[in-house]
């Protein structure tokens, strides 16, 4: 039927728009300079990425290290050094932290250290997370 055939088409056309757009894409950012995240970054813009908690190691009384699980264990934050990811609690507070792993050694996770003042709302929401039940958006 005709019907099939131009279904077929339209599927050709948009893989080839695609794929099309995708090389413009890359073409345009290596002429300005432009740094496009990395396939395996689990960091992409204008998303959310919902990451559990694995594990939270206490360093000091009030400082505690919290490693935090990527969608694989081959994912990469995809941060450059001195980079930071904002934490959002359900109300949509963020804070800014910067995470002490490097994607070129740690795979599959990231952690943050985090610090708990008296008060500090952010902070001590951190400390009462339960590891491999509790979750935080960056």
């Amino acid at each position: 039927s005709t019907g099939g055939t131009l279904r077929g088409a339209g599927v050709l056309t948009a893989s080839g728009g695609c794929a099309a757009g995708a090389l413009w894409l890359y073409t345009r950012s290596q002429r300005l300079g432009l740094r496009v995240p990395p396939v395996e970054s689990s960091l992409q813009p204008n998303t959310t990425l919902t990451c559990k908690l694995q594990k939270v190691d206490k360093l000091t009384r009030d400082t505690s290290r919290f490693r935090f699980e990527l969608p694989s264990p081959q994912h990469v934050l995809g941060l450059p050094c001195c980079s930071h990811v904002l934490a959002h609690d359900g109300a949509m507070v963020a804070r800014a932290y910067t995470p002490v792993t490097l994607d070129k050694f740690d795979k599959g996770y990231f952690d943050l250290v985090v610090k708990r003042y008296p008060g500090g709302e952010f902070g001590e929401a951190f400390h009462r997370l339960r590891p491999g039940v509790d979750s935080m958006m960056v």
